[in-house]
């Protein structure tokens, strides 16, 4: 999330949110000849990267605005598309039990997301 971007960040928290509900919605169905939820293995997944080298952000338009090249910074700067695709398909497809949002940034690595504001959101807020 960035202050200088609010419809960008309520649309990511709306994904977000939409995600935990689908993840939980999604895993099990009522099997009604047994009166029970069972599993239905599907599982639902946002990726959610810190900032990654794009048409949308980049060197250029991060040298354009000081505030969002600070954010970046924060964050540990630019990731690239390629890194992200990588860890979305390595934890999302090979570990069954994934959490439904994967966070991705340089400086915490590719981890799976307990709900609440990061460190460096809190940080961002507090610099804005």
């Amino acid at each position: 999330p960035t202050t200088v971007m609010p419809v960008y960040t309520a649309t990511k928290y709306a994904v977000v949110g939409f995600t935990r509900a689908m993840h939980v919605a999604a895993s099990k169905r009522y099997d009604p000849s047994i009166k029970k939820n069972v599993p239905t293995g599907i599982r639902v997944h946002a990726v959610c990267p810190s900032f990654a080298d794009t048409g949308m952000v980049n060197a250029d338009t991060l040298a354009k605005d000081p505030r969002n090249k600070r954010t970046v910074e924060l964050f540990g700067g630019l990731l690239t598309p390629d890194f992200v695709s990588e860890a979305a398909f390595e934890k999302c497809v090979d570990d069954p039990a994934a959490r439904a949002i994967l966070r991705v940034t340089p400086v915490d690595g590719v981890k799976f997301d307990e709900p609440g504001a990061h460190p460096v959101e809190k940080a961002v807020r507090n610099n804005a």
